[in-house]
């Protein structure tokens, strides 16, 4: 939601998400994405945007941290999506839960409140 929200500049979120992105970059937090986010994202932003705004978004990853999701970790995944058993959670929301807690990553820039209902902090207002 976030990353969606930082390339739509009519997003609800948008101003928001650049707030909390300055601010986490002030801080020195860094970004931690995966292959999975990153094509979803890819493809919503081609969507509703454009092919120039994908392409600039899929650019921009290089600067981040990227976990490539393999066999292993998509399974993992797959499990935890069955496990939850809930319609609108999707796997790669539940491949963030496992990256995010295989790297002790406590917060998410997010306005997807999933990540609070797994235990994570959201850089979300309010």
């Amino acid at each position: 939601s976030a990353i969606y929200a930082l390339a739509n500049r009519r997003d609800a979120f948008h101003a928001d998400a650049v707030r909390i992105r300055k601010s986490l970059e002030k801080r020195g937090e860094t970004f931690l994405l995966h292959s999975y986010l990153v094509s979803e994202s890819a493809v919503l932003i081609q969507h509703r945007l454009g092919l120039g705004p994908a392409t600039a978004f899929l650019s921009s990853v290089r600067v981040h941290t990227v976990e490539w999701i393999g066999a292993d970790l998509h399974e993992e995944g797959r499990l935890l999506l069955e496990q939850l058993g809930r319609r609108n959670l999707e796997l790669v929301d539940c491949l963030s839960f496992i990256v995010m807690r295989k790297r002790s990553v406590t917060e998410a820039f997010t306005f997807d409140d999933h990540f609070v209902q797994q235990g994570f902090r959201t850089s979300a207002p309010g």
